[in-house]
């Protein structure tokens, strides 16, 4: 038996030796042949290459956090209100006493706790020539007075502070004792009816009604009460009213009349109407 296999190998071998060949003489290796009776076995296959491994998904950006809102300035605690002064007033702006004034003329007064500021005649509270225009603190009060409003002549006028709104009483402070004034505006205005009667105050005489329609006019002397009939005078005739800028006689309208218009003797003995007679 052993001299069998043998013989077969050497028979195997011859026939490897002397097989064709080519190129570079190598011999490609063949299958060894399955032993009698047994299907040859099989080549392995070769293994399927394998599959890339899958690029990873790139993860989204993260989201920026949201910036935090800024925090609220806190507000400032209001800055306490100065406790006002005690009621003061004095004029810091005025013409002086005896000057000669024209146009526009400013008027100021400060203090504390001004309520209302007024320019006055001389004496009492009628008629009121301006009220001032005050701070909003009420330390500051400050006219516009137009000179225009009052006729030409001289002007006697003070300027009071009060502690309370108008018509409510209060205390007074006189900013500015009487200065006279002379106005001189050209030409020769009117005035309104409250300079009017100031400028009759000055001369020391009464006036019409401011509410009249009528041009306010100053008044020499009072008329008897009733009038004395023409026929029992025995004093004269004459107007008594006068005009609130130069003291000239006028009718109650205001209008100017001639010098001998009330004296009957130089009028053919007519008494004309606006002459009364004057009184003891």
């Amino acid at each position: 038996m052993a001299t069998r296999w043998i013989l077969a190998g050497s028979i195997v071998f011859l026939a490897a030796s002397c097989g064709g060949g080519g190129g570079d003489g190598t011999t490609a290796p063949s299958a060894m042949p399955a032993p009698s009776g047994q299907a040859p076995a099989p080549l392995p296959s070769p293994s399927p290459a394998a599959a890339p491994a899958p690029l990873p998904s790139p993860s989204p950006a993260p989201a920026p956090a949201p910036s935090p809102a800024p925090a609220p300035a806190p507000t400032p605690a209001p800055a306490p209100t100065p406790s006002p002064g005690p009621f003061a007033a004095t004029i810091v702006q005025a013409p002086a006493d005896n000057a000669e004034l024209s146009g526009v003329v400013t008027l100021e007064v400060r203090g504390n706790g001004l309520e209302n500021v007024e320019l006055l005649p001389q004496s009492g509270y009628t008629p009121r020539l301006g009220r001032f225009t005050l701070s909003p603190d009420k330390t500051i009060a400050r006219l516009q007075f137009d000179t225009a409003t009052i006729p030409n002549g001289l002007i006697s006028l003070r300027v009071s502070a009060f502690s309370a709104p108008a018509g409510q009483g209060g205390s007074e402070i006189v900013a500015m004792s009487p200065r006279t004034w002379f106005l001189r505006n050209s030409p020769a205005p009117a005035g309104t009816q409250e300079g009017r009667a100031a400028r009759c105050q000055t001369m020391q005489q009464s006036y019409t009604a401011i509410s009249d329609p009528q041009p306010v006019v100053c008044i020499a002397w009072n008329l008897p009460s009733p009038p004395v009939p023409p026929e029992q005078c025995t004093t004269g005739f004459d107007t008594p009213y006068r005009h609130p800028e130069d003291g000239l006689p006028v009718l109650r309208d205001g209008s100017l009349i001639p010098k001998l218009y009330c004296v009957p003797e130089a009028n053919n003995g007519i008494v004309h109407p606006g002459c009364y007679c004057r009184p003891q």
